[in-house]
């Protein structure tokens, strides 16, 4: 059985959606019929210190057990995450190997744009010499198309376990129980969401939002406090899986007025489960959250955000179609087996081309 390693943020030490979709992959059911797949961490959470030294004593024992693998599935996001990446690359196509290069990161178009020429270079270096290169969607195929035209880039959405959030289904819909699910701060659009609440509660006294993520958590509590929503407003701080699936059996509504974003694994994860989408158009979400499944505004149109919260918590023939639809799509597109077979395939394609 041919063997696959997987490379990017620990499982069990980081957070976010690098390392669920690193889980993912290596348990992956579908794939393990084929592959034996092992997961390789790279980096932790931690102090700067911490996350340095951990991430070098990675590189260097990497020397030591990459031979017994056949292909190299690499995570890779923006910032330090890129050029970290890029000695692995390198190493590796000096040895000959197969690498698969996986682009996360929501704010990698605005990371590319503000470095510096040699820098630029270098990025484009480590694009072009991977074997294939995976991007989250169209938008983002389009854009680094243009940008690394000798990169080998192919799409493969995120997928989510459906059986897993369709349990998160219950069949009613909770219209005043609104989640926020992501990481508390500016780039997600956390205070937009705090100040479009303050507006809303005023017209919809009985709103109450579930704020759940790690990142700003006292700046955030400190502002509900501040402008007396601590009764509408529960901040939760980061939550395992199993909570996350509890807070979706409590609501409605998923809203995630976001600067900048990917293909976010919440909103895939809130459709499943038949949730009603208010969020932004940026990234891949608009190719996901459309009028009928959703509400779509331009980041940090509070007033926009506000007429949102109303009109989604209240039932309507509207959303009753959103709670119907979004499940259905999940399981058509963005299936956790549909992403599989897709990578699946590309396997495939690397290990006959590496026979020839």
């Amino acid at each position: 059985m041919k063997k696959i390693l997987q490379i990017g943020p620990s499982v069990s030490k980081a957070k976010g959606g690098m390392a669920t979709v690193i889980k993912e992959l290596t348990e992956s059911s579908l794939l393990s019929q084929t592959y034996a797949i092992d997961e390789y961490p790279s980096f932790a959470d931690g102090p700067f210190l911490y996350r340095l030294f951990y991430s070098m004593w990675s590189f260097i024992r990497f020397h030591w057990i990459y031979q017994g693998y056949d292909i190299f599935h690499i995570h890779m996001a923006s910032k330090g995450s890129t050029f970290r990446k890029g000695y692995y690359i390198k190493f590796l196509k000096k040895h000959k190997r197969k690498v698969v290069l996986h682009v996360h990161g929501s704010t990698y178009k605005d990371f590319y744009e503000n470095l510096s020429e040699k820098q630029r270079e270098k990025a484009y270096s480590i694009w072009a010499a991977c074997d294939k290169v995976l991007v989250l969607s169209d938008n983002w195929y389009d854009y680094f198309t243009q940008i690394f035209p000798n990169a080998k880039i192919v799409i493969v959405e995120n997928g989510v376990d459906v059986e897993t959030y369709e349990a998160a289904n219950t069949g009613r819909f909770h219209e005043n129980q609104l989640l926020f699910l992501g990481r508390l701060g500016h780039r997600k659009g956390a205070y937009d969401l705090i100040e479009a609440m303050s507006l809303a509660v005023k017209e919809r006294p009985d709103l109450h939002l579930f704020m759940a993520g790690d990142g700003e958590l006292n700046e955030i509590k400190r502002v509900i406090s501040q402008k007396g929503l601590d009764n509408h407003i529960e901040c939760l701080g980061w939550v395992s899986a199993t909570e996350r699936l509890e807070l979706l059996k409590k609501v409605g509504i998923l809203v995630l007025p976001s600067y900048n974003e990917g293909l976010p694994m919440a909103i895939l994860e809130a459709m499943a489960a038949g949730k009603v989408i208010i969020s932004t158009t940026v990234g891949a979400i608009p190719e996901v959250v459309k009028s009928e499944n959703g509400i779509l505004l331009e980041p940090g149109d509070i007033l926009g955000l506000t007429k949102a919260l109303i009109k989604a918590s209240q039932v309507s023939n509207w959303s009753e179609q959103a709670v119907a639809v979004n499940p259905q799509l999940i399981r058509e597109f963005y299936s956790k087996e549909q992403m599989h077979n897709k990578i699946k395939a590309i396997y495939d394609i690397l290990l006959t081309e590496a026979k020839e």
